[in-house]
């Protein structure tokens, strides 16, 4: 079974790639033939061809990645009823892991980017910004989720709905206040 998703991903992500006749150009395949003794001409087509084949690779890296993050999310929904412990702990982690590594492929190209001290400033700023915007939508959600939780205690009367919500208005409190005067202190220290 194993040997036969794995024939079948390498199918899919390799699979034969159409080539029109009219994309061929035989000047460049009579000029790849021909020897070059120059070492900056070879080390010049051999950097071209790097810079052709890595947003290939990078396509094939989220790809993969992305397959690996879908099975070990079936897994999952098959380990939970069976309640399989290795599967269970094989694919929280693996999901774990292909998200940072997803993750990681999209930031990289933006940190190899922003080479100056005034673009990573820029980026750093954003970054706080979108951090600040985050903790205040989730300081908005966590006040909708005690209404609804307290709307729960008024309905059936039980005392850990009124502790939840309580809870969870003191940390949307806290969420707002940390999101709106962290950055505002820690920026002029």
């Amino acid at each position: 079974m194993k040997k036969l998703l794995s024939l079948i991903f390498l199918l899919l992500i390799l699979g034969p790639q159409p080539v029109l006749a009219d994309s061929f150009n035989v000047n460049k395949f009579n000029t790849q033939l021909e020897q070059k003794d120059d070492t900056t001409k070879v080390l010049g087509n051999m950097q071209q061809d790097a810079g052709q084949l890595t947003p290939k690779i990078y396509n094939v890296g989220i790809k993969l990645i992305t397959v690996v993050f879908v099975l070990s999310i079936l897994s999952y929904a098959v380990a939970i009823p069976f309640k399989h412990p290795v599967w269970l702990k094989w694919s929280s982690t693996s999901m774990i892991s292909s998200l940072i590594a997803i993750i990681g492929f999209r930031l990289v190209p933006i940190f190899v980017l922003t080479r100056d001290l005034n673009n990573f400033t820029t980026l750093t700023n954003d970054f706080i910004g979108l951090l600040t915007s985050v903790g205040i939508y989730l300081a908005i959600a966590m006040v909708i989720i005690g209404l609804v939780i307290r709307l729960f205690y008024k309905m059936f009367g039980q005392p850990e709905y009124f502790r939840w919500s309580k809870r969870l208005y003191v940390g949307s409190i806290i969420v707002t206040l940390l999101s709106l005067i962290a950055p505002a202190v820690l920026g002029s220290v």
